[in-house]
């Protein structure tokens, strides 16, 4: 999404996000949180300020979160190398 004030195309999917039926996520390129709807907080047993800004692998269970953190700096890495940085 744009820096500031939401366009009118922004507006209307983030509306269309918040008041589903199903639990939604919107996250940015970091995978931290950046959009919940209360689905999403019923589902997984945390208010809103406990999931917005935090990272995405805090709803993975304890079991899998480092294996996801692994990848993900594998991933990372390897983007970084094929864009010659």
């Amino acid at each position: 999404m744009s820096q500031g004030r939401p366009t009118l195309s922004e507006a209307v999917s983030r509306a269309v996000l918040v008041f589903r039926s199903r639990g939604n996520l919107g996250f940015d390129s970091a995978g931290r949180i950046v959009l919940v709807n209360a689905q999403t907080e019923e589902l997984f047993a945390y208010g809103l300020d406990e999931l917005l800004s935090h990272s995405v692998e805090r709803l993975l269970p304890e079991l899998f979160r480092e294996d996801r953190l692994q990848q993900t700096a594998a991933s990372t890495e390897s983007s970084e190398w094929q864009r010659g940085r």
